[in-house]
């Protein structure tokens, strides 16, 4: 008896209870079309699920849920001028993915807030503002442009592909990586590493972390100054012939007008 319940422990932690007792694959369970008029803002808000965002063909938001089995379809409430799309109950023992098609034609503001699962965006994301939280899973983002654009993920790794605008991004646990960035803003770490291939900025940078490695690739025509500070680690900068093991600031290129803040507890930081 002993062993056996060892057994049933051993495989909820590595398959995970949902997966244990979720038989079968994922079906289409639920479709619903809506219509866009008059909507300024769209919040999605999930307790547990993989949510996937994509272009819609159309003027109207579509949701899809597939699911192991018909259970929990989403709430969708619209008023002034706000959609929100929720599901704040997490189906036991049930696998599910939720496509939200978002039209091309929506500049207005976009808000994920997902507690368990991984969120991708597989399409241009182009509006007024963006806000994507992620509590528990990792964040895979194509393209992402916004004068106001916030990323929080708890536990879990960030990366966007392409990244345009004023950029609020903090991780507790994991690594960020962007690439093709242009902007400003922060990130903040607090274990982890930072990736961050740079094109353009039109203000200053501030990255951080408390442990880990902060790496810099940035374009040959970017002019900068590199404000660096490693309590236990190593600084090292293109056209140095050694390494810096302290603080450092340093001017790359010509008739730099903004700044990039380095800052790690433990590690390295370097620039390519």
């Amino acid at each position: 008896m002993k062993i056996f319940l060892k057994t049933v422990v051993v495989l909820f932690v590595f398959l995970g209870a949902n997966k244990l007792f979720a038989f079968g694959g994922l079906k289409l369970i639920n479709t619903q079309i809506i219509d866009m008029d008059s909507v300024e803002t769209v919040n999605i808000i999930y307790s547990s699920t993989n949510i996937v965002l994509l272009e819609s063909n159309d003027n109207n938001l579509i949701l899809k849920e597939f699911m192991t089995r018909n259970s929990h379809f989403a709430n969708i409430e619209k008023s002034h001028g706000v959609l929100t799309i929720s599901k704040k109950i997490r189906p036991l023992f049930i696998i599910t993915r939720t496509e939200i098609h978002i039209p091309k034609m929506f500049a207005g503001n976009l808000l994920v807030n997902l507690k368990s699962g991984n969120l991708t965006s597989n399409y241009n994301m182009n509006h007024r503002s963006i806000k994507l939280s992620v509590s528990s899973g990792n964040m895979n983002v194509s393209s992402v442009s916004s004068e106001n654009i916030m990323v929080n993920v708890s536990s879990g790794n960030i990366k966007i592909y392409n990244c345009q605008g004023n950029v609020n991004v903090v991780n507790k646990s994991g690594n960020i990586t962007i690439d093709n960035f242009s902007g400003d803003g922060m990130f903040e770490k607090k274990s982890g590493n930072i990736s961050l291939n740079i094109n353009d900025i039109n203000g200053d940078l501030f990255l951080s972390t408390k442990s880990g490695i902060i790496n810099l690739k940035v374009s040959d025509n970017i002019s900068f100054i590199f404000d660096a500070d490693v309590r236990s680690g190593n600084i090292r900068i293109p056209n140095m012939r050694t390494q810096v093991n302290t603080k450092t600031q340093h001017i790359i290129g010509s008739d730099p007008i903004y700044t990039i803040f380095a800052k790690i507890g433990s590690g390295n930081i370097n620039i390519k």
